[in-house]
């Protein structure tokens, strides 16, 4: 039976998700805390479980709200990806308070994705099918540019992480988990 987890994206990433560029996510190796304080360094070997497993189902938690133009209506859930929704205007799109990812429960996840393999490498390891996987679709990207794509890879990347040891010249181990879109009902 598989398990049911959450799995955090940013609004862009959700984006490519939902147009089908996004199959592929890279999630970094934690190492392991020893007793005496210091860590095991990054490695891709055995003493590391991975966040997800073959088969497991993940709920997207995203960026969101709930919306209700009149006092007693019941609210909408408004997805942060899909842009300003009629019959919003510009004004009440500009004050919407938004609720981050992290706080999204499961029963109004719209987008659920099933892990369909799971791997290690360095980071800076992908290569021009790593990219379009990641769900870049920039002119570099379609024209092939390994090397821009790589350093619009490396920009975004460091742009989700604050980690010194995270970023993208640290070359830290990573999980490259590949996914596949799922209805809710196979969940």
């Amino acid at each position: 039976m598989p398990k049911i987890k959450p799995i955090l994206f940013n609004t862009e990433m959700v984006k490519a998700i939902l147009n089908g560029h996004k199959t592929e996510t890279r999630r970094i190796i934690k190492p392991i805390k020893l007793g005496d304080g210091s860590e095991f360094p990054y490695s891709p070997c055995a003493l590391f479980k991975p966040p997800y497993d073959i088969g497991d189902h993940l709920y997207v938690r995203e960026t969101w709200t709930q919306y209700s133009r009149t006092y007693g209506q019941m609210p909408t859930i408004i997805y942060k990806a899909d842009g300003k929704p009629d019959p919003i205007d510009d004004a009440e799109w500009a004050i919407i308070k938004w609720k981050p990812s992290i706080h999204m429960p499961k029963s109004i996840a719209r987008l659920f994705l099933r892990v369909e393999s799971i791997r290690t490498e360095r980071l800076r390891d992908i290569d021009i099918f790593g990219l379009r996987r990641e769900g870049l679709c920039s002119l570099a990207v379609v024209a092939g540019d390994e090397q821009i794509a790589r350093e619009e890879f490396a920009k975004l990347w460091d742009s989700t992480t604050s980690e010194p040891g995270n970023k993208w010249m640290a070359n830290p181990y990573v999980w490259v988990i590949r996914f596949k879109v799922i209805d809710r009902k196979e969940v």
